[in-house]
């Protein structure tokens, strides 16, 4: 599959509540937004996916309450951004990531966000932004960081 778009917006969804059909998708050559959904509280459908060759975009998903069913994902080749989610409380569901080859790391206006613990396997990024997100207690999903290219804006 080349892209893949889930956006009450752009007309693809209504009221999404869930991704069951999308169970069987293993693989994403190109980019993945999960973008504008308001009723859509779980990625339930997505537990096999394991590569994104672009962006991983999970923004103004105002009922997502984890990332659990991104269990499987091991390789994103494009930006991480996790941004306006409001209920999202952590990023436990890419404890599986280990190949990070996107430029930069967006975690931003989440609200209830509270631990970040979930990117323990990212060790080299250009640019981390970590802004905006009241309820974060600490930077623990960043303790096996090796290499920053650009900078690290906090």
């Amino acid at each position: 599959m080349g892209n893949l778009t889930i956006d009450e917006l752009q007309g693809t969804g209504s009221s999404i509540v869930n991704l069951k059909p999308l169970l069987s998708l293993a693989s994403v050559k190109g980019y993945v937004y999960i973008d504008n959904n308001t009723k859509l509280t779980k990625l339930n459908g997505l537990q096999h996916l394991k590569s994104i060759g672009g962006a991983l975009s999970i923004v103004k998903n105002n009922s997502l309450i984890n990332i659990d069913n991104l269990q499987n994902l091991t390789s994103i080749g494009g930006d991480l951004d996790i941004i306006y989610n409001d209920a999202l409380t952590n990023l436990d569901g890419l404890y599986s990531l280990t190949s990070f080859t996107g430029e930069t790391l967006w975690i931003m206006y989440n609200d209830k966000l509270k631990n970040i613990n979930g990117l323990q396997g990212i060790t080299s990024v250009v640019h981390v932004y970590i802004k905006y997100n009241p309820s974060l207690i600490n930077l623990d999903g960043l303790q096996n960081l090796t290499s920053v290219g650009g900078g690290i804006y906090i």
